[in-house]
């Protein structure tokens, strides 16, 4: 395949699927009234409790940025300050029971919506799909 049609093809297939991923994160969250950088944050912090500087880093916020974001979340307690296990003297956030909650709720919007996106495909497609995802990510689950 050249070069500019895996391009076009990248480009429209990303197009797609950041719609849809887009569009259910919008049903998933229209009572909770988030954008896609605090829902960024919460799962980022679902895998492992974070420093702010490392979020941060992460999303490419400012610091002010990342701080009320940060701020925000803590305030509807989905994430919570915590003493860095590492050092003492930094706080880290880690994520609530209804911050896991809700970036589960996240999570199974996001599926439903790319298997949907999928809906067309054979088994055997959905398979090779299967092997092309799992290549992208180095064989983890």
């Amino acid at each position: 395949m050249e070069r500019d049609d895996l391009d076009r093809l990248l480009e429209h297939f990303t197009r797609r699927g950041f719609t849809r991923i887009v569009s259910a994160l919008a049903r998933t969250t229209r009572s909770e009234d988030l954008g896609v950088a605090p829902i960024a944050i919460l799962q980022l912090v679902d895998e492992t409790p974070r420093r702010l500087s490392e979020l941060q880093d992460e999303l490419t916020l400012t610091q002010p940025t990342t701080s009320r974001l940060v701020d925000d979340l803590v305030r509807r307690k989905l994430l919570h300050r915590a003493e860095d296990p590492d050092d003492r003297r930094t706080k880290c956030v880690e994520i609530t029971a209804a911050g896991r909650k809700l970036v589960a709720r996240i999570g199974a919007g996001r599926v439903a919506a790319m298997k949907a996106f999928m809906g067309s495909l054979t088994d055997e497609e959905k398979e090779r799909a299967r092997g092309v995802m799992l290549a992208l990510l180095g064989g983890s689950r």
